[in-house]
Order: C-alpha cells, then structure tokens, then sequence
C-alpha cells in the first residue's frame, strides 16, 4: 500500500516541514517511480527516525547513522535489529543476559 505525504505525515504525527527535511537529508525517501508516495517501509522509516528525534538526535546525526550501518529493523519477533553485522545496544544486552 502506498501512501500520500498527507498520509504519511498524519501517520507519523509530524510538519510539513519535518517530512520535507527527512526526505532531504534521505531518511524517508518515496518509493521508486512512484512519484510522491511512498511504501510502508517508508513509514516504518519514519517511525525509527521519529523515535531517533525523541532521543535528541538531529536529522544530520540520523542521517549519518543510516550511511553508515543503516537504521535498525524488526525482526519476526517484532525486536529491533541491526542491518548490518554491528549489534545494537538492545541486542547486546539480549546476548549477554
């Protein structure tokens, strides 16, 4: 299913201007060839970056973070994961307890 921006800033709680700068600094992109919609992956996207905000990071930081080893996922239990073979704090501590 593919959303609008109208959609998916409603779907997200945030501005305009808040979807306008994600999507700048390429957090929550629109799908490919699809105009200005946008794939749920894209609203789950912008979810994490939402909860990332919340934490106190700045779009520049999130970005950063994305480039280099991408923004976490859920697995089929629904826990947050790492894309890449780094472990995330949550994981880490799943591990060792």
């Amino acid at each position: 299913m593919d959303l609008s921006r109208e959609e998916l800033v409603q779907r997200l709680r945030i501005t305009h201007a808040n979807s306008t700068s994600g999507s700048e600094q390429g957090l929550v992109a629109p799908a490919a060839a699809r105009g200005d919609r946008f794939s749920e992956q894209a609203l789950e996207d912008g979810e994490l970056v939402r909860r990332f905000r919340t934490l106190g990071y700045a779009l520049s930081e999130i970005g950063k973070i994305k480039r280099s080893v991408g923004l976490p996922v859920r697995d089929e239990k629904g826990h947050y994961v790492a894309r890449s073979g780094f472990l995330t704090i949550g994981e880490l501590a799943e591990r060792t307890a």
